[in-house]
């Protein structure tokens, strides 16, 4: 699949005389100059097609047409702006599956169900409040592991340009501003790479791939990618294929590079929607700042046997986890270096989650 300027959109039959077809879907507009498109990597018959305010879906993209498109009504009606970038939650699809949107005018939506919702169905706006203003979202990224945690990256120059959440499905994200060291240059790309050994955040920008293993909000460090002609070159795109992790980094004028990062995870383990701080299953987490313990009260749903208990640091890196009954509890979190952490505590039968930010002191 590829495209040309203003709204082109073309399936190429790779070996075959007559290999070149026009998808674009009929009476669509022109749409922007350079024309964007996103093919779900792990649900190939999922494609998505975006003019300016406008988005396309088809679940048969080997097959279809200019004829073959739902044109997403609920998508126009919210959106004030041009979609500049997408990116879908990873693994096999399921009703939990989300479409993260970003805009030219600086917003970020999710959709649920991108391929089952109503064509009328609106997207929720999860733009950070810190956003700036009229920012083009040029790229986002789906931890593969988990689709909570969602980076986005701000073309602009100057300004914030990285952002990334941990919670992505909850009614409100919070979103942190990670651009740390790479403040001056525009930023381009991302790419959220899960390993067995942890998670890996890549960045492309005008002057360079950078990488970092940990989150720390405004001071987070960045380290440059080296890789001859790549070293500082524009690194317009990043494909991921967390299968096998293999990175494909693509340069604007200075060729093509790829990298195998190894240790990759097995299946996708984020967990499917669940329904988030209800009182009757977790009532309250105390104190919001400590230095030794975190204690959880229980409600009232006595048919839930089995509670998995998990923190994670803000890298999304799981730094204590156990199973325990439903029961009153405490999570003894004093030998972690100080700094933020996510408590999460979800039912056995994952249809309830308590998620708790706190300070370990």
């Amino acid at each position: 699949f590829g495209t040309a300027q203003l709204g082109q959109l073309y399936r190429v039959q790779l070996f075959s005389s007559n290999n070149i077809t026009s998808i674009k879907p009929s009476n669509s507009g022109e749409g922007e100059f350079i024309t964007y498109f996103h093919l779900d990597e792990d649900n190939t018959n999922f494609l998505y097609f975006p003019i300016e305010d406008t988005l396309y879906r088809t679940n048969s993209s080997a097959a279809v047409t200019s004829t073959g498109w739902t044109r997403m009504d609920g998508v126009h009606s919210a959106l004030n702006s041009s979609i500049f970038s997408m990116a879908a939650t990873r693994g096999d699809y399921t009703a939990n599956s989300y479409l993260f949107m970003g805009t030219a005018d600086g917003k970020v939506y999710r959709l649920k169900d991108p391929q089952g919702a109503d064509p009328a169905t609106q997207p929720t706006d999860i733009t950070p409040a810190t956003m700036p203003a009229n920012s083009i979202v040029l790229d986002m990224a789906v931890n593969p592991r988990n689709h909570d945690t969602v980076m986005a990256v701000i073309s602009n120059y100057g300004v914030e340009g990285v952002f990334w959440t941990g919670n992505a499905t909850s009614a409100t994200p919070v979103w942190q501003r990670v651009q740390g060291n790479i403040n001056l240059p525009s930023k381009r790309s991302c790419a959220i790479v899960a390993k067995t050994t942890g998670v890996e955040y890549y960045v492309g920008t005008s002057v360079g791939l950078f990488s970092t293993t940990n989150i720390n909000g405004t001071s987070t460090v960045w380290a440059r990618e080296a890789g001859g002609p790549m070293t500082t070159a524009i690194v317009n795109s990043l494909a991921y294929r967390w299968t096998d992790n293999t990175l494909l980094v693509g340069t604007h004028g200075n060729g093509m590079f790829a990298a195998y990062i190894g240790n990759a995870i097995n299946i996708p383990t984020g967990i499917n929607d669940p329904i988030r701080n209800d009182k009757n299953f977790i009532k309250t987490a105390f104190p919001a700042v400590t230095n030794n313990n975190i204690s959880y009260q229980v409600g009232n749903m006595f048919t839930v046997k089995r509670l998995s208990i998990q923190v994670s640091n803000m890298a999304g890196q799981i730094v204590y986890n156990k199973e325990t009954g439903y029961q009153n509890g405490n999570v003894t979190v004093g030998n972690l270096p100080n700094g933020a952490y996510i408590l999460t505590i979800t039912s056995r039968d994952r249809k309830y989650q308590f998620v708790r930010q706190f300070i370990k002191s």
